[in-house]
């Protein structure tokens, strides 16, 4: 994969299947937010391609491609004053057509639901806590109905109740909506206790991959670092 005429990510090459989360860990400035974006089809690539359910990514129309993967950002703007139920309805779009209600009210009622974010829908994005904001952003990306879930720091700058709140929400949508995930963290902790793989990323290579066990003891993670890490232990009741 380039971009400006650098190599940023290359050889790799990972299979995501529906249920399973995959955990993608490494340092700044390795590759991950460019692989991402190229998983979105946000940048295009030089070589090599992305196929989802056997079909190439550049060959599918926009909306079609956006039924099939969701993007959970790091970041919502907090200054955004759009209503909580207007933004999680947003995530229907895809659907859109002059003769289809794309809408599903319920659908949108019952993520809420089961998000922990209904009584938040008359509530501006501006007026509510970080780990609210991002539990309105997963229920706008499954409100798509997607095949897959791709997420970008999802714990970022959240307290330890809010990073159990995402875990709990994971664990749940994995089960419930049967949906591939690819989790870009730099919480150890928390992608060996949720991923099924776990896949080491620097300078745009994939070092190795395999179970979370095998991949997050300490001496991986100070050669995925370059400095003594100590892998917390991160408990869920």
């Amino acid at each position: 994969m380039w971009l400006s005429k650098k190599i940023i990510v290359k050889n790799f090459s990972l299979q995501i299947k529906p249920g399973q989360i995959v955990g993608l860990i490494g340092p700044n400035g390795s590759g991950k937010s460019t692989l991402l974006k190229a998983l979105l089809r946000m940048i295009p690539l030089k070589t090599g391609k992305i196929l989802v359910d056997n079909k190439e990514a550049q060959n599918y129309a926009a909306k079609e491609y956006a039924q099939k993967i969701a993007y959970l950002p790091q970041y919502i703007m907090s200054e955004n004053e759009i209503l909580v139920a207007d933004y999680v309805a947003m995530g229907r779009y895809p659907y859109r057509s002059l003769f289809y209600d794309h809408q599903k009210p319920a659908l949108i009622k019952a993520v809420m639901q089961d998000l922990h974010c209904r009584d938040l829908a008359d509530k501006r994005l501006s007026e509510i806590s970080g780990g609210q904001r991002q539990r309105v952003s997963l229920a706008r990306a499954l409100v798509s109905e997607p095949e897959y879930l791709l997420a970008d720091e999802p714990t970022l700058n959240l307290d330890p109740g809010g990073v159990v709140q995402i875990f709990d929400l994971l664990q749940k949508i994995r089960q419930k909506f049967v949906c591939g995930m690819l989790i870009v963290s730099h919480q150890i902790d928390f992608v060996k206790k949720l991923c099924d793989q776990i896949v080491l990323f620097k300078d745009g290579v994939v070092i190795d991959k395999g179970a979370p066990l095998s991949m997050t003891t300490s001496t991986r993670m100070q050669q995925l670092f370059a400095y003594d890490y100590k892998v917390e232990t991160f408990s869920v009741k």
